[in-house]
């Protein structure tokens, strides 16, 4: 029975809807390219879009809007990642990093050094002692009187 539910596990596929591009208009790239910059949405809107003659409760509103919507959401998410790739260390990177501290650095530094690798791959082991008390209160059905006694 164990390998034929397995079996039928191995033969199921995943079923992922189709993956759709969607244009964003040129004054909606600049928005996010404002928004991921770290400008506020409602000064970006202002910037990206022409609103002189707008209340700044409708420029919010109109900017929030923008900035849930999933293609702007997903541009804004894609520029931070492009802007930060070329500065962000994958594991691999940190811990020939943390091994150079070690080999190459004061005692104290290596042994932080070693502490963070260790906690990066999960050596440490915490230990939680639960004590729990609890007090129980049993209500029982009374029996009830007839009338006039």
């Amino acid at each position: 029975m164990d390998k034929k539910k397995t079996e039928k596990k191995k033969k199921a596929k995943v079923i992922r809807p189709p993956v759709q591009t969607v244009q964003i208009t040129p004054r909606q790239e600049a928005f996010c390219v404002l928004v991921a910059g770290g400008i506020t949405a409602k000064d970006a809107y202002e910037e990206a879009f022409s609103c002189k003659n707008w209340k700044d409760q409708s420029i919010r509103e109109a900017a929030s809007k923008l900035r849930r919507q999933e293609p702007t959401r997903s541009r804004i998410r894609v520029i931070i990642l492009e802007r930060y790739s070329g500065i962000m260390m994958d594991q691999e990177e940190r811990i020939k990093a943390l091994n150079d501290v070690i080999i190459y650095g004061k005692t104290a530094d290596a042994l932080k050094a070693i502490d963070i690798i260790n906690k990066m791959d999960g050596s440490y082991v915490q230990k939680i002692e639960v004590k729990e008390t609890a007090q129980i209160t049993v209500y029982l059905p009374q029996k009830r009187l007839p009338d006039g006694v």
